[in-house]
């Protein structure tokens, strides 16, 4: 689904496979992921985050509460 674009992003302890052999339309957010995070520890000494969550908008505009919801 990623690599077709019937999702926008996953989040997964598991890389995909179209990531894994290597497809140009499945990627890391960060394409140098581990110069980003030493500088971001650097200038803050703050160890960044290494997942996110993501609300299509639709839905948050139609259940503002999902939000929340999903940080608690």
């Amino acid at each position: 689904m990623l690599e077709k674009g019937d999702i926008d992003a996953l989040y997964s302890a598991i890389a995909p496979e179209p990531y894994l052999r290597g497809s140009r339309k499945v990627k890391t957010l960060f394409e140098n992921y581990v110069e980003v995070e030493k500088e971001y520890f650097r200038k803050t000494k703050i160890f960044p985050i290494m997942h996110l969550v993501v609300i299509r908008r639709e839905l948050y505009e139609r259940h503002p509460w999902i939000a929340i919801n999903l940080y608690k």
